[in-house]
């Protein structure tokens, strides 16, 4: 009776994933007690002040070096025979900060259910294949800055109902670019970098106004 076998093994492989599934709901049960119990401890050490977030703008760590060697090499820009980088800045990086972004816009998106503040590595995204959406824009800042765009800053906005959410933006060959990694908008561009920031809506929220902005380098608040 093969049907019977085939539907036998359907249920059982059925079983197993509903088994997995309870257990991965358990463990999800038991991190969150963990990380509540020791809500403060974490939120001390987590907690940045809004200049010091100059210090999460990570270009010269080894896993956006990992990362940004591996956009180079899906370009067809990558290491040479030779053993030279064939990256152009000047005649490529428009097209590096579009595959980049396209790169961490399909990461998986985590919402945090527990208030507490965790910022996570380049290696810990990269591991995981998960951030929310600052870490995103952390994330996609540094790899555009350790492909030479010293430029490239994360700008907060307030959105409609108060909201802010993290962008990143750029010059680049005297044109101002805006990019939102948490969504699926492709890299915006034009020459009025307010005009350009009210084309974006996040979530169905329209862009309000620019609240600060900064990269490793420097920060600036908006009046």
């Amino acid at each position: 009776m093969p049907e019977l076998a085939e539907n036998a093994d359907v249920v059982d492989e059925a079983g197993k994933c509903e088994s997995e599934l309870g257990l991965s709901r358990v463990r999800a049960a038991a991190y969150r007690r963990i990380i509540e119990r020791y809500a403060d401890a974490i939120r001390q050490g987590e907690t940045k002040t809004v200049p010091q977030l100059k210090e999460l703008i990570l270009p010269h760590d080894a896993s956006i070096a990992k990362a940004v060697d591996k956009l180079f090499n899906d370009m067809g820009r990558g290491t040479t025979a030779e053993g030279l980088v064939s990256f152009s800045f000047d005649r490529d990086f428009l097209d590096y900060a579009k595959t980049a972004l396209k790169f961490v816009q399909s990461l998986s998106m985590i919402h945090s259910e527990v208030g507490v503040p965790f910022w996570m590595t380049p290696k810990d995204i990269i591991e995981i294949g998960a951030a929310d959406s600052f870490d995103r824009a952390l994330f996609y800042c540094s790899l555009l800055v350790s492909a030479g765009n010293s430029d490239a800053r994360v700008r907060v906005v307030a959105l409609d109902g108060g909201e802010r959410h993290p962008l990143v933006v750029f010059t680049f060959e005297n044109r101002f670019f805006a990019a939102d990694p948490c969504g699926q908008q492709p890299l915006l561009d034009g020459e009025n970098p307010d005009a350009i920031l009210r084309e974006l809506s996040i979530d169905g929220k329209r862009f309000i106004r620019s609240v600060f902005e900064f990269n490793n380098e420097d920060y600036e608040e908006f009046d």
